[in-house]
């Protein structure tokens, strides 16, 4: 994790907050709405109290960039 900042700081940062299909990937790999994924990015769940990713959501989460990575360069990769 990079230290000392959230998720939605840190994909910000990689300029890939607004790159990706977030709603996919909470439906996908956590079986969850849009809105869940948004929520644990802010912060803040459903009742208003603070939230974040589990351990086990962050290695989900982790694992989900991963597959979506190879996803993306296997098709550039085939695409000629």
């Amino acid at each position: 994790m990079h230290k000392g900042k959230t998720i939605k700081q840190a994909l910000f940062d990689a300029e890939l907050i607004n790159t990706i299909g977030w709603a996919d990937i909470s439906r996908k790999y956590f079986g969850h709405s849009n809105a869940w994924i948004y929520k644990k990015f802010n912060g803040i769940d459903y009742d208003g109290n603070p939230t974040d990713f589990s351990e086990e959501e962050l290695q989900t989460f982790k694992e989900s960039l991963l597959d979506l990575s190879k996803r993306i360069e296997n098709f550039a990769k085939n695409i000629c």
